[in-house]
């Protein structure tokens, strides 16, 4: 493979794998955004109430 495929290949899957992280946040964003009950019809988590992450 030379270096222009290399690089196209990589590019493409940089760009694919942002789409997917907007995609996320997009969709906790409108879910986020709904009212409580909504929320529990559909099964969405408070995100509050649920473990907190940190990092280390």
């Amino acid at each position: 493979m030379s270096f222009a495929s290399n690089f196209r290949t990589s590019l493409t899957r940089f760009v694919a794998h942002r789409r997917e992280i907007r995609a996320a946040v997009r969709t906790e964003r409108i879910l986020g955004a709904l009212p409580t009950h909504l929320r529990k019809d559909v099964g969405w988590p408070d995100l509050w109430n649920g473990p907190r992450r940190t990092r280390r």
